[in-house]
């Protein structure tokens, strides 16, 4: 009896940790969880230009703190007399042709952005965008570190015509 008793307990505690396993896995609690945004903010017209911050907000609604190797960005532009064409590597989307930036918003002097669990991460870069410019598209993106995937999102504005 004490034996049979002793065995139910056993599997008990085995078949209690293979659930939990299975959960922790299932519900991927050692994955990041990742929300990402972006804006585009006009500040002020000086002469032909507009001075623009690119802003990229990256929520850990994770468990585990978050490691960003990379954060990149490109902003392009359709401006007035340009034609309106869409591109089938975009999934048929309009082509926006002009690039007006690109780079990082991980400075050259780090290694990596950091976010722990449960915060906002709010990355900008400042630009410049040309007053010739209609409308604009931001990309953002980046790969994770321990999979082979990347995590981006887009935000389309349109350039104001008079001072904010």
């Amino acid at each position: 009896m004490e034996l049979a008793k002793d065995l139910f307990t056993c599997l008990g505690i085995i078949g209690a940790g293979v659930w939990a396993v299975y959960i922790f896995m299932r519900q991927r609690e050692n994955q990041p969880k990742i929300e990402m945004r972006a804006q585009i903010v006009f500040h002020k017209r000086i002469g032909d230009w507009w001075i623009v911050e690119l802003i990229t907000l990256i929520e850990n609604k994770g468990k585990i703190q978050h490691k960003l190797y990379n954060l990149e960005f490109d902003l392009n532009s359709i401006n007035t007399n340009d034609e309106f064409n869409i591109r089938e590597q975009l999934g048929n989307q309009t082509l926006f042709p002009h690039l007006i930036a690109s780079g990082s918003f991980l400075r050259d002097d780090m290694e990596f952005f950091f976010i722990e669990p449960g915060v906002i991460g709010k990355y900008s870069f400042l630009t410049r965008v040309p007053i010739t410019a209609e409308v604009v598209v931001l990309h953002t993106w980046f790969d994770y570190e321990d999979i082979n995937r990347a995590h981006g999102n887009e935000i389309t504005a349109v350039v104001p015509t008079i001072e904010i």
